[in-house]
C-alpha cells in the first residue's frame, strides 16, 4: 500500500484510489468497490482526501453488503481516518457517534462515514458540515474489464452492459477468477440469466396471467411484466409503483406474489407490523428495522417490494398532539426510504398494500412514490366465475358456474380458494374428481331438511317451471336452495311486451306450485303464501291500475289494496282471476305431469337447474304441449321469481 501511495504522491494525476495491480492484495470484491469510489470521487475528490486533513466524508453505498469491502478499501486508502460504517441496524462494533467524530475531526482527522441511507441514519449536525459526499454504483463495463485484464488471460471486450442486468457486487465478485477472460464473461452472463429470472418466495405463485378478478391491477402489473422485459433486452425503462387496496382476503398478497413470478422479479416482503414485531418498538429500533428492509429490497434486484399493511403508517394530518413527533420520525424515513429507491435507478418494483387507502398518508401516495393508487373490489358475476375457474386451474373447464354464483353474488379470492380446497376434499374422498355438486355443498348452508320435505319443495318448484315452459316463458333458473326467506325459487324471464294475456301466464305460473302440490305433491300447504300474494297483487293491478277489465280509472298500490279490503265485489273478482289461473295451472300439470317429476327428481339429486337442464327435460317429454300464447318481443327485460 506504501508503494501505491509513493505511486500517487509521485505522479498526482493518477486517478486510481489503491493499487489494482496482481500482488496488492486487494480481492476481487474489494477491487470493484475501488473502481466504484474511483468513478465516484473523481481526479478532484481524490486530491481532496489524500491532502487535505480533517475532511468530513460521506459515502453512501448500494446496500447493505458493500459495507466490509467499502470500509477496508478507504482503510487502505487513507489509513490515519476514522472510518464509520452505520446500517440499519450496529455494524463493526458501534453506530455514528457524534462527540467521537467532532474529536477527530478537530484533532485533525478525516471522518468517512458509511451507510446505506445518510440522511435516516447519520445526524443532521455532521451532513450539514460534511465536506465530501459521494454515492456508490455498482462499477462500469470498462471498469470490470480492466478488473478482468489484470485477473485473467486474454480480453474481456466482449462484455456487454446487458450482460451484467441484475448482477450485485458478489454476483459479479463470484464471477471473476483467474483463467481465462472468455470463462469469466461466460459466467457473468449465466449469472445475469440465472439473476434475472430468479423466483424467490413465490414458487407456487401461479402467474399473473391466470388471474381473476383484479380489474385495473391486472392491467398495471401486465405493464410491469412487459417493463421487466424490455429491460432484461437492455432497454432503459421507468418503472412504475402501485398502492394496492381492497377489503381483506381479495389477494393483493396473492398478486404481489404472482406479479413477482411472471415479472421474474426476487420477491421481499415486509410490514409496518413487521418492523415492530421485530423490535422492542422503541423509535430507533423500529426506523432501523424499516432501513433495513429497504436496504434488502435494494440488494435483491432486479425485486419486487412488498410493503403490506401501509395504513398502519397513519396519516400525518390525522395525528393527535401526543403521537405526532413519534409518528412523524418514522413516517418521514419511509417517505426518505422510498424516494431513495424509487431514484436508485435499480430495477425495483414497488407495491404496496392497504385495506384502507384513504388511512395512508398524503405524502405517501402522491406520483413518484406510490405512482397510482388501484383499489381492488369484491369479484361478482362473470368476474367472480372467472376467479372460481382460475383457482380450479383446469378443473370443471367449460362447466357453468352460473348458479353457484347467483347464491354467492359476491365473494373474495381467499373465500373462493377455501371453497375449492373443501370441494377438493370432498372429491378426493370418494377417490373421484371434483364436480359441481362438491362446491354447491360446500358453497352453500349445509341443508339438514328430511328427503321427503326436499321432494316436496322440488315438486312445488316444478310445477312454477313447467307453467312457465308450457306458456312460452323463459325459466333462467330453478333451485330448492334454503337461502333464508324462501325454501325454494323459480326464476322467470318476463320477456315481451306486457299485454293482458302475459300478466294472465303470469298468474298462471305463480299458481304452477299450487297446482302440482295438490296434482302430484302431497296436496297445499301454506309454505306457497308468498305465489298468492304475488298472484293477487297482478290480478289486483290488472283491474285496478291497468284498464284491462273495462275500467280505465288508475289507482295506485296503496288505493288499489284498499279498495281490496273494502269492496267485497272486487275482491271476488280478483278471487274469481286467482281461479281461473289455478285451473289453468292444474291443466298444464296433468297434461306435463311426466315432466313435472322428472324436473322434482332432478332437483333434489342437483339442488339447482339452469335454462339448458330444463330445456333437456322439457324436449324429452313424451306428451304433447300446451301451446304457448304468442306475442310481440321487446327489449323488455325484467323478471320475477317464484317462492
Amino acid at each position: 500500500m506504501a508503494e501505491a501511495r509513493d505511486r500517487f504522491l509521485r505522479d498526482p494525476d493518477d486517478d486510481r484510489a489503491v493499487d489494482r495491480s496482481a500482488g496488492s492484495g486487494l480481492s476481487i470484491t474489494e477491487a470493484l468497490v475501488a473502481e466504484s469510489l474511483d468513478a465516484a470521487l473523481g481526479k478532484r475528490g481524490l486530491r481532496r482526501l489524500r491532502h487535505e486533513p480533517g475532511l468530513a466524508l460521506v459515502v453512501e453505498i448500494p446496500a447493505a453488503s458493500w459495507s466490509a469491502p467499502t470500509e477496508a478499501v478507504l482503510v487502505r486508502l487513507c489509513p490515519a481516518a476514522d472510518v464509520v460504517v452505520v446500517l440499519g441496524r450496529r455494524t463493526s462494533g458501534s453506530e455514528f457517534s457524534e462527540n467521537k467524530a467532532s474529536e477527530a475531526l478537530g484533532a485533525g482527522k478525516t471522518v468517512i462515514a458509511v451507510t446505506t441511507s445518510p440522511v435516516t441514519l447519520l445526524p443532521a449536525s455532521y451532513l450539514g458540515s460534511t465536506d465530501l459526499r459521494i454515492t456508490l454504483s455498482p462499477p462500469s463495463v470498462q471498469a470490470l474489464r480492466r478488473i478482468v485484464a489484470a485477473t485473467c488471460t486474454g480480453s474481456a471486450r466482449s462484455l456487454r452492459p446487458v450482460d451484467l442486468v441484475g448482477l450485485g457486487l458478489h454476483d459479479l465478485a463470484f464471477a471473476i477468477r483467474p483463467g481465462s477472460a472468455r470463462a469469466v464473461v461466460d459466467r457473468l452472463r449465466r449469472a445475469s440469466k440465472e439473476k434475472s429470472t430468479a423466483l424467490l418466495a413465490h414458487a407456487d405463485a401461479p402467474p399473473i396471467e391466470d388471474l381473476a378478478g383484479y380489474g385495473a391491477a391486472m392491467d398495471w402489473g401486465l405493464e410491469v411484466v412487459e417493463d421487466m422485459s424490455r429491460w432484461r433486452r437492455g432497454e432503459t425503462v421507468k418503472l412504475s409503483s402501485c398502492l394496492l387496496a381492497g377489503p381483506p382476503g381479495v389477494g393483493k398478497t396473492h398478486f404481489a406474489s404472482s406479479l413477482a413470478k411472471s415479472a421474474g422479479l426476487n420477491l421481499i416482503s415486509t410490514s409496518v407490523g413487521r418492523w415492530f414485531a421485530t423490535t422492542q418498538g422503541h423509535l430507533g429500533d423500529v426506523v432501523r428495522a424499516a432501513v433495513s428492509d429497504f436496504a434488502k429490497a435494494a440488494d435483491a434486484a432486479p425485486c419486487l417490494f412488498h410493503i403490506d399493511e401501509v395504513d398502519a403508517l397513519p396519516a400525518r394530518a390525522t395525528l393527535s398532539n401526543n403521537g405526532r413527533d413519534w409518528w412523524t420520525s418514522v413516517v418521514t424515513t419511509v417517505l426518505l426510504e422510498v424516494d431513495k429507491l424509487r431514484t436508485s435507478g435499480k430495477p425495483i418494483v414497488l407495491l404496496g398494500t392497504t385495506n384502507y387507502a384513504d388511512n395512508v398518508d398524503e405524502a405517501l401516495r402522491r406520483p413518484g412514490r406510490f405512482d397510482r393508487t388501484i383499489t381492488i373490489d369484491i369479484p361478482e358475476g362473470t368476474e367472480l366465475e372467472r376467479v372460481f375457474h382460475s383457482v380450479l386451474d383446469g378443473e370443471l373447464v367449460g362447466v357453468s358456474l352460473t348458479p353457484i354464483i347467483r347464491r354467492v353474488r359476491r365473494a373474495t379470492g381467499a373465500q373462493v380458494r377455501a371453497w375449492v380446497d373443501a370441494a377438493r376434499r370432498i372429491a378426493t374422498s370418494e377417490h373421484r374428481s371434483i364436480r359441481t355438486e362438491d362446491l354447491i355443498r360446500t358453497v352453500l348452508p349445509i341443508d339438514d331438511r328430511p328427503p321427503d320435505q326436499m321432494m316436496t319443495i322440488a315438486v312445488h318448484e316444478a310445477g312454477h317451471a313447467v307453467a312457465a315452459l308450457a306458456l312460452g316463458s323463459p325459466v333462467t333458473e330453478v333451485s330448492i336452495i334454503c337461502d333464508g326467506t324462501a325454501g325454494g325459487s323459480t326464476a322467470v324471464r318476463a320477456d315481451g311486451l306486457q299485454t293482458k294475456g302475459r300478466f294472465e301466464d303470469q298468474i298462471t305460473i305463480m299458481m304452477g306450485g299450487r297446482a302440482a302440490d295438490e296434482l302430484v305433491g302431497k296436496g297445499a300447504s301454506a309454505g306457497a303464501v308468498s305465489d298468492l300474494a304475488s298472484a293477487t297483487a297482478v290480478a289486483t293491478s290488472m283491474r285496478a291500475s291497468f284498464g284491462f277489465h273495462g275500467r280505465l280509472l288508475h289507482l295506485g298500490p296503496e288505493a288499489a289494496e284498499t279498495r281490496l279490503a273494502m269492496d267485497r265485489a272486487f275482491s271476488d273478482e280478483i278471487e274469481a282471476d286467482l281461479q281461473a289461473g289455478l285451473a289453468r295451472a292444474k291443466t298444464i300439470v296433468e297434461t306435463h305431469r311426466d315432466v313435472v317429476e322428472r324436473v322434482a327428481e332432478a332437483l333434489v339429486s342437483h339442488k339447482i337447474l339452469e335454462a339448458d337442464d330444463l330445456r333437456r327435460i322439457w324436449m324429452a317429454r313424451r306428451r304433447g304441449t300446451v301451446r304457448s300464447r304468442k306475442s310481440r318481443r321487446c327489449d323488455d327485460g325484467r323478471s320475477f321469481e317464484r317462492g
